[in-house]
């Protein structure tokens, strides 16, 4: 799959590596540098998209996210977030979510990094929007990542679409998130972002999983450290 092999040879095997990797009994960890090497340097969309199925179907195991990240996987993959293709965009996200839980990898991310994840936040995709949430919320744990975040006007705005949708699952992760930002004194500008009602609807009515109404109401209670919100948080139904 090197450079010298023709386009077909190249397309083939990312297909084929893309359908071999999603079969949990064939050992196809070899070919994570391979991987790596085609999602790097590869112009066509269609070998990216199929290298980065294979790359995400891979990431089922903590050794093959090691080897990926050890394999510089990390870089290009954030760099394909901004591809004018949706299905890279989709599948880039996905690899996105289960490398991030590796911390000591979390300084590579810039703001403009962040802003993309925010972006793909926005596409109307329930499981795209799954793996934004978990690959934010795995981020917001580092201190230099929250201040990025709460430096970036889009952030609230994303926070408060997600924390809407109907699943559980983004609505933890996004409560979890306002958690993490909230230690960094933003409770104000979290607040005026009108988020408080949604985090109340979510924790009180929507969700059915005690899980979900735990860490809405530690958000809420994160958000009430700074006194001049309190005003914001009882006009936005607080003690409703």
């Amino acid at each position: 799959c090197d450079r010298d092999s023709s386009d077909l040879t190249r397309v083939f095997c990312a297909s084929t590596l893309a359908h071999l990797t999603a079969n949990p009994h064939i050992d196809t960890s070899a070919a994570i540098p391979t991987l790596v090497h085609m999602l790097s340097t590869e112009c066509s969309e269609n070998i990216k998209v199929d290298s980065a199925a294979a790359l995400y179907n891979l990431a089922v195991s903590n050794e093959s996210c090691k080897e990926m990240l050890s394999a510089g996987a990390l870089l290009p993959i954030i760099s394909l977030t901004k591809s004018d293709h949706l299905d890279t965009k989709i599948r880039c996200a996905a690899i996105l979510s289960r490398l991030t839980g590796y911390k000591e990898y979390h300084d590579l991310m810039t703001k403009d990094d962040l802003k993309r994840l925010l972006e793909l936040s926005t596409i109307d995709l329930m499981e795209t929007q799954r793996r934004v949430v978990i690959t934010l919320s795995n981020l917001s744990e580092n201190e230099t990542i929250r201040s990025m975040l709460l430096e970036i006007p889009e952030t609230c705005d994303a926070m408060k679409l997600l924390i809407s949708r109907p699943d559980d699952m983004i609505r933890s992760g996004v409560s979890s998130i306002l958690c993490n930002l909230s230690a960094e004194g933003s409770e104000m500008e979290i607040v005026s972002a009108g988020v408080v009602p949604t985090l109340l609807v979510t924790a009180l009515l929507s969700s059915d999983k005690m899980a979900c109404k735990i860490v809405c109401t530690k958000a809420l209670i994160n958000l009430m450290a700074e006194p001049t919100c309190w005003e914001s948080m009882v006009k936005g139904g607080l003690i409703w």
